[in-house]
């Protein structure tokens, strides 16, 4: 966010809480705004260290050394090993070194990604698995590369581990943040400059139309902001100023949805694209 922030709108500045227990996980501000933001998101892959052993490993069973069986907890020494960060729908090993080096694994790991087609091949690997991922949203897809991403939607997925915002407690958690923010914040800046949006990696794909779909369009007020007009009877009617959007912005790095003009300018991603390319 800070480098699509850069591009745009060189002059906001963008901060981040590092308060545990607090309310809001990032702003962004300039003299005449302030963001406030909630982050729910989950990665869509964890990938696998993978260690290539010079021996095969045993076991004991019924009194015979025999080869360990899969899916069996195995345990080696591995000070003596190279690791490598394994992608495995893409063949491809990152090589590590030893963990008793010093500042492993970081040192081999930035120098992979020195070399601008090792970081578009890791982008390429993702997007890969994401369109993995939305296909079997769309129809029951029997493609093995789903085993690498979390919330991979078989028997074994408890919806706890879905990517992006696609875990529904993450969706209701965030729409709670973002309501505080408004009548927390918002409500109480006198010239309106406060604003709220629930951000993502991802857009949700899976529970976009069942869980927030209708829910981006709310708009929310408060009883005291009635204003009382004779001539109109059995209306409600409520200053412009003082009716809310629940979301500002839904902002993720896909997919957005975006109820604010300025957040739009500030974080859309085709602004970007052309920005940077100009």
């Amino acid at each position: 966010m800070q480098k699509v922030l850069e591009v745009n709108k060189p002059k906001i500045k963008i901060g981040k809480s590092t308060n545990r227990m607090g309310d809001v996980d990032f702003v962004f501000y300039n003299d005449d705004l302030l963001v406030l933001g909630e982050t729910k998101s989950s990665p869509l892959v964890l990938y696998p260290l993978k260690i290539e052993l010079d021996r095969e490993l045993t076991e004991i069973r019924d009194g015979k050394k025999t080869s360990k069986r899969e899916h069996t907890v195995g345990t080696t020494n591995i000070d003596d090993y190279e690791v490598h960060f394994y992608l495995p729908h893409i063949e491809e090993s990152i090589n590590l070194g030893k963990p008793n080096t010093e500042n492993w694994p970081f040192e081999k790991l930035t120098q992979f990604v020195q070399k601008e087609e090792n970081v578009l091949k890791l982008i390429a690997a993702w997007y890969d698995l994401y369109k993995v991922y939305e296909e079997n949203l769309i129809r029951g897809n029997t493609d093995n590369r789903k085993w690498l991403t979390c919330g991979c939607g078989s028997t074994v997925d408890d919806s706890k581990n879905k990517p992006g915002m696609d875990r529904t407690d993450d969706i209701k958690k965030g729409t709670y943040q973002t309501l505080k923010f408004g009548t927390y914040y918002k409500e109480k800046s006198p010239n309106r400059v406060i604003k709220s949006i629930l951000a993502s990696n991802f857009f949700p794909l899976r529970t976009y139309q069942r869980y927030l779909a209708e829910m981006v369009d709310v708009i929310w007020t408060k009883d005291k902001y009635t204003i009382e007009i004779e001539e109109l009877e059995n209306k409600v009617v409520f200053d412009e100023n003082d009716i809310f959007n629940l979301y500002d912005g839904v902002i993720c790095f896909t997919t957005s949805v975006y109820k604010d003009e300025t957040i739009e300018a500030s974080l859309n991603l085709e602004n970007f694209i052309e920005n940077l390319c100009n």
